[in-house]
């Protein structure tokens, strides 16, 4: 008898789960559809782009700056071979 009731009771589970499972006891639910806000694009500035110009373009402004000799660059080292000559040698007058 109590092998009976034993079946008897799994029997009656197995079929309320699987009506549960099957939606049986509660109202089918609507499926929404989650709709996501899209941001605006920000605004972008034109200094973003204007800014690193002129600096590339004062960089490159720089280094082919003119020197007082009128040479650009390094006056010493434009020849590695080439001689220096020392400038001349002019004496110091007594002003008085």
């Amino acid at each position: 008898m109590r092998l009976t009731k034993t079946i008897a009771a799994v029997t009656a589970a197995t079929f309320a789960a699987t009506t549960a499972m099957a939606g049986g006891l509660a109202p089918a639910a609507p499926e929404t559809t989650v709709v996501v806000p899209v941001e605006p694009a920000p605004q972008r500035s034109s200094w973003g782009i204007i800014l690193p110009i002129l600096g590339v373009a004062l960089l490159i402004g720089l280094a082919n700056k003119k020197d007082d000799n009128g040479t650009s660059g390094p006056s010493m080292c434009d020849d590695p071979n080439s001689e220096t000559t020392p400038p001349e040698q002019i004496p110091c007058e007594d002003i008085g």
